[in-house]
């Protein structure tokens, strides 16, 4: 009782045999898709593209040519914390001029001050072109009484100290 298998094709599949050759399988047919008794179903109507300057057609066929989206890129200009917006500076000439006795230079330190925190405010709102401004206007009151302070000592020394050596 002796089985008979097929035997198996005398060249490996893919070294120049065919498949269908080597099992001697006929071709498949490709599947219907569409029964012709079927209805078929409704379509969308028919798109047509309507001619522009950017369109032009070839063989029939419509090739409209569009153009990429651009990025848009928003400058900013880039602003770093200055700290406190000369506040201590403000401060620090504050309680110089009490102590040495320069009282008109506190017309220009405590409005410098006043700046500097109006400063601050503007920084935590985020408007920059106000924080810019109040900087420059708490530097240069700052500076101003940093030139009075001394335009004072300097006038104290020439008029003050030649006056009291001079009654010793």
């Amino acid at each position: 009782m002796s089985e008979t298998k097929p035997s198996a094709p005398q060249q490996p599949v893919g070294q120049g045999c065919n498949t269908e050759e080597a099992y001697h399988y006929p071709p498949v047919p490709p599947p219907s898709y569409q029964q012709q008794d079927e209805p078929r179903p409704e379509r969308p109507p028919p798109y047509f593209a309507q001619q522009s300057d950017e369109s032009y057609s070839s063989n029939g066929r419509v090739y409209i040519a569009v153009q990429q989206p651009t990025t848009v890129r928003l400058i900013r200009p880039v602003y770093e914390s200055a700290g406190d917006h000369y506040l201590g500076l403000s401060i620090f000439l504050t309680v110089l001029c009490i102590c040495c006795g320069s009282w008109p230079s506190l017309l220009c330190t405590i409005p410098a001050a006043l700046f500097a925190c109006e400063a601050q405010e503007d920084e935590t709102k985020g408007n920059f072109e106000g924080v810019r401004k109040n900087r420059q206007l708490a530097i240069g009151l700052n500076l101003i009484a940093i030139l009075s302070f001394f335009v004072m000592w300097i006038v104290v020394m020439m008029v003050v100290w030649p006056v009291k050596a001079s009654q010793h």
